[in-house]
């Protein structure tokens, strides 16, 4: 799923959104769909018509649904619901593995982060100078001259 189609996941997954797009498409703007009934009366969203599908699927720019072959799709031959909630569902998934990446990106920096001041803590308590805590940091932490005085700066 590209970007796009992640943004539009997470738009349609808001219930208010998706239940004014509807009102707007099937009902022309009247107020049918209430975001509070659209769990209650999914039966009437899941049997929507081939073509109010297809025009649901172009408004919200949709040009893939999980699980539903490219013909199937281009004639309106899939439940709505479950396009949906399976394009949610791959977004919530998607999002669960760029966090972890994420996560281990900001562990390692953090990490890196703590190993700079433990450095910087050790040399301090055996009496070494600044000069010297910034030799090693460039030294061990491939730190220019001038990052590593900033951390020392901060760390000392």
């Amino acid at each position: 799923m590209g970007k796009a189609d992640v943004y539009e996941s997470d738009y349609l997954e808001n219930e208010e959104i998706f239940a004014d797009l509807v009102n707007g498409v099937l009902y022309n703007g009247e107020q049918v769909v209430k975001k509070e009934k659209m769990e209650e009366h999914r039966d009437r969203y899941e049997d929507l018509s081939r073509e109010a599908k297809i025009l649901l699927s172009k408004l919200t720019n949709i040009k893939k649904i999980p699980g539903v072959e490219k013909e199937e799709f281009e004639r309106g031959e899939f439940d709505m619901c479950k396009a949906f909630e399976d394009m949610k569902e791959e977004g919530k998934i998607e999002g669960r593995a760029e966090g972890k990446i994420e996560g281990r990106a900001e562990g390692k920096a953090e990490e890196r982060e703590n190993g700079i001041r433990s450095a910087l803590n050790i040399i301090k308590e055996f009496s070494g100078s600044r000069e010297q805590g910034i030799s090693a940091l460039i030294k061990e932490y491939s730190l220019s001259r001038e990052n590593a005085m900033e951390k020392v700066a901060l760390y000392w």
